[in-house]
């Protein structure tokens, strides 16, 4: 941090010093000129006089010379002291101003060259004194009327007539002006002063508050960095219980036949299929909201995503009266698969919601570029409702078909994730007719090359019979995974750790959880099983991070985000099957 400002004193004292020893040898030269002309035409007492004058103005000289080396070898952080110098300053140059003034009277009877010699000599003098005094009036102006009455006296007694009266007065006026100008620089040299203390005071300011907004941008980084510990470690928390409901109210689903029992299934399942949008919603806003999460755009195609969420479509709708029907599309488009397959599960859902009877996703060409429209037959939505349905935590009410899913999340992320991906989110609406969200402006891309599917849904009552090792550290839902994966027909084995590794078959599909162990994370033992020569890692977690998104896709273990749902697992283990 820079000190403090020096005060106003302290600074002109620093200005009128910093020439004093230059000015000091100045006058010297000055007094000894003159000395060596008035001496030359004097004799007797007048010489006396004359060599007196040199050296009073030589201890006028050397004074001011010791006074300034004194000062520049003194702390000035004293006020009494500042003002010492100050005063003393004024006295030598009053003291030299006296022995100039005096000394003019040795020239009263001398001749007109001696006269004008000396006159010119003591207005350079006083000249000199106003160049570097200025910045202290009161030396300055000692040294200009210390002697020019003196000097003014001197002509009009010496020349009794007008013109002596006449010189006396433009003695005096030079005196005035020279004070003019004195009063001048003085108040220049004050003004700057006073900017130069204020720049240097708000100089302070400036690194005053840049600290504490460096210390207050540590501490908010320290408390973001907390945040996110927190959230990720709630994010965890809170999925694991909800996936293993879910994987056990599937099991529950088959060992329960009556129609009671199947309702309340069915209930359990609504809720938790709820609990667990809740989740994402309010889970993926914080990740938006603190710039965690980024987009991976890659060549995608349509066919895939659009049968992947006709599979999710069926499972939202189920229990409800409303039938939703996704049109196929071949089209390839660049776009991130997971942030684009999320912006249409929550436009579906919210259709699905708010519909009466059905919904219709389709694609349309436009401008050269692709959108993907979701119709419904609900009310509709009035002007104020179009404008506001995208904002945080904006709910339409339904009279007809009240709800309480959700949290006013989800048009707010796809709006969101669409500005992550250049694209635009457009809503046509009318009361009483239903309403229609477009996703606009994806860019179409030529197909890449992607191993055929077949029909996995054809597969889905045939029991294959392929080994299948969970390692999920959490009982409840390490028992619930194998009690499912057998119940579909798959021979499982489960444990918590990796321990006995080298025994499982190389065919195995390993379904691993991220959670750190002894032997490492998730991600570490499922890049070993496939460095050991397994085909398929499916990696589990609650934690959404792009850097593991990633590392899963460089090495080529499928992701899934905790809660699962049954369908999706089972459409994911048929594509290994089919594979």
């Amino acid at each position: 941090m820079s000190p403090p400002p020096k005060s106003t004193l302290g600074k002109q004292l620093e200005y009128l010093f910093a020439t004093a020893s230059t000015g000091a040898a100045a006058h010297f030269v000055v007094a000894l000129a003159t000395w060596a002309v008035l001496s030359a035409r004097m004799t007797g007492d007048d010489r006396v006089a004359v060599n007196a004058m040199l050296a009073l103005l030589t201890v006028a000289s050397l004074a001011m010379w010791a006074l300034a080396r004194r000062f520049r070898r003194s702390k000035l952080d004293d006020a009494k002291l500042l003002q010492g110098f100050a005063d003393a300053h004024s006295a030598i140059v009053l003291f030299g101003a006296l022995v100039w003034g005096m000394a003019a009277f040795l020239t009263v009877d001398k001749s007109v060259e001696v006269r004008a010699f000396y006159t010119l000599a003591w207005a350079g003098a006083s000249m000199g004194a106003v160049s570097s005094q200025h910045s202290s009036l009161r030396s300055c102006l000692i040294s200009i009327w210390g002697s020019n009455p003196f000097v003014a006296w001197v002509y009009a007694a010496s020349i009794p007539s007008f013109e002596g009266d006449a010189i006396a007065a433009m003695i005096l006026t030079f005196g005035v002006l020279l004070s003019v100008l004195a009063v001048r620089n003085n108040r220049f040299v004050r003004e700057n002063l006073q900017l130069n203390q204020t720049l240097s005071r708000q100089l302070l300011e400036l690194e005053e508050l840049s600290h504490r907004l460096a210390f207050e941008q540590q501490r908010a980084e320290a408390s973001e960095r907390s945040k996110s510990r927190l959230m990720a470690q709630a994010s965890h928390d809170f999925r694991q219980p909800v996936h293993a409901i879910g994987i056990m109210a599937e099991c529950l689903r088959d060992n329960l036949t009556q129609t009671e029992n199947l309702e309340m299934i069915k209930r359990i399942e609504t809720s938790v299929a709820a609990l667990s949008g809740m989740f994402k919603s309010f889970l993926d806003y914080y990740a938006l909201e603190a710039g965690r999460m980024h987009a991976e755009q890659q060549p995608l195609s349509l066919q895939s995503l659009l049968s992947d969420l006709q599979d999710d479509a069926d499972e939202m709708a189920q229990g409800s009266e409303t039938v939703v029907r996704v049109l196929s599309n071949r089209a390839w488009v660049l776009s991130d698969a997971s942030m684009l397959g999320a912006m249409l599960r929550n436009l579906v859902s919210n259709a699905i919601k708010y519909g009466h009877g059905g919904v219709l996703v389709g694609c349309r060409r436009r401008n050269g570029a692709l959108a993907i429209e979701v119709y419904d037959n609900g009310r509709g939505l009035n002007d104020a409702e179009q404008m506001d349905i995208f904002d945080e935590f904006v709910r339409v009410v339904d009279q007809q078909r009240p709800t309480r899913d959700g949290i006013g999340l989800g048009l707010s992320i796809t709006r969101r994730m669409a500005e992550l991906l250049g694209l635009r989110i457009r809503v046509r609406s009318r009361l009483g007719h239903g309403s229609c969200f477009s996703i606009e402006g994806l860019t179409l891309v030529a197909p890449a090359d992607e191993p055929s599917t077949g029909d996995w849904r054809a597969l889905a009552s045939v029991a294959s019979g392929k080994p299948i090792q969970v390692v999920e550290d959490d009982d409840d839902a390490r028992q619930a995974m194998a009690e499912l994966l057998q119940r579909w027909g798959y021979a499982v084995a489960a444990s918590a750790d990796t321990q006995g590794i080298d025994a499982w078959p190389l065919d195995a599909v390993l379904i691993v959880n991220q959670s750190r162990r002894e032997t490492g994370s998730g991600l570490d033992v499922a890049r070993d099983w496939l460095a050991r020569g397994g085909r398929h890692a499916v990696l589990t977690t609650g934690l959404v991070d792009a850097d593991l998104r990633q590392a899963c896709q460089d090495l080529g273990v499928t992701l899934l985000i905790k809660p699962v749902a049954p369908a999706q697992l089972r459409s994911l283990l048929l594509s290994f099957e089919r594979q």
